[in-house]
């Protein structure tokens, strides 16, 4: 089992590429002067299909390790398929008016983010910008990093740094530990980033994310419950933003998964006090209830 450790951790990065890929990932705008298409119902929208087949590749991964543990050889553990079938992971569109362009130099967009918050929304466009263009990932994280050893003191810096890591981890076709290392770079930018500005949303919320999002088997909940936690008390001192929805959705859910139930109703119904629009906190709350 010593020796299969750095195969499950990258394994298991593989998979948590494909999940913040996915929710990071804007939805595309549509083409101008085309028609809206007939809304799906929910069950049936990109998304929701792409979430369940991330899970069940998480719940794949977990009975092979399983296998694993009880004496079967490590061949089995590396079948598992640490990225999404062809044809999944991020959209090739980007939200109308997304930047950077696709005609900036890397100089051009690494100044773009010097200077200036990083909210959700510039960390999924850089992201789908990148995904967008894959043969620049890495020359987009040796100019951050070059940048980072000039000026260390802007978080915002480490952000993108990390939202370039999770772009090149879930776009990485180098299999096994690579992709668990991949994620530790992502994850030590945002701490980095934490570090330099202990309320920065963005790092927080994706630091959390990226930690709830290990297998279970690794043993994480408690400590992605905890980071949530403190990003909730953040939030708090802050005006309500419709983002901060994702933090009560998320934390209640990883009680739920946890077993407490009655937890995780506290918080989805106090984030929906807050968002009474938020349909994901309306939804998850009416289904909880009919259980």
């Amino acid at each position: 089992m010593k020796s299969a450790l750095p195969l499950l951790l990258g394994l298991a990065g593989g998979v948590l590429g494909g999940l913040l890929a996915h929710v990071l990932q804007p939805a595309p705008a549509p083409a101008r002067g085309s028609q809206p298409a007939e809304r799906p119902a929910a069950a049936e929208t990109p998304r929701g299909v792409e979430t369940e087949q991330l899970m069940r590749r998480l719940e794949d991964l977990e009975r092979r390790v399983a296998s694993l543990r009880s004496g079967e050889p490590e061949q089995a553990v590396r079948g598992a398929a640490p990225r999404g079938a062809e044809g999944e992971g991020p959209g090739e569109g980007t939200a109308e008016g997304a930047t950077p362009a696709p005609e900036q130099t890397i100089e051009d967009i690494v100044r773009g983010l010097k200077g200036r918050k990083l909210g959700r929304d510039d960390t999924n466009r850089l992201f789908s910008w990148l995904s967008l263009h894959k043969d620049r990932i890495q020359d987009v994280i040796a100019a951050l990093q070059k940048e980072i050893e000039g000026d260390p003191t802007d978080p915002e810096l480490q952000v993108a740094l990390a939202t370039a890591y999770v772009a090149d981890l879930s776009n990485n076709t180098v299999p096994g530990p690579q992709q668990g290392i991949v994620w530790m770079k992502a994850s030590a930018a945002y701490d980095a980033a934490i570090k330099l500005d202990p309320e920065h949303w963005t790092a927080r919320f994706g630091k959390a994310f990226g930690t709830s999002m290990a297998p279970e088997f690794i043993g994480l909940r408690p400590e992605a419950i905890r980071q949530f936690e403190e990003l909730l008390e953040i939030q708090k001192r802050k005006a309500p933003e419709p983002h901060f929805a994702d933090t009560y959705f998320r934390l209640g859910t990883l009680y739920k998964d946890a077993g407490n139930v009655e937890k995780a109703r506290q918080i989805w119904n106090a984030g929906l006090a807050l968002f009474p629009d938020n349909e994901e906190l309306k939804g998850t709350i009416e289904v909880s209830t009919k259980k």
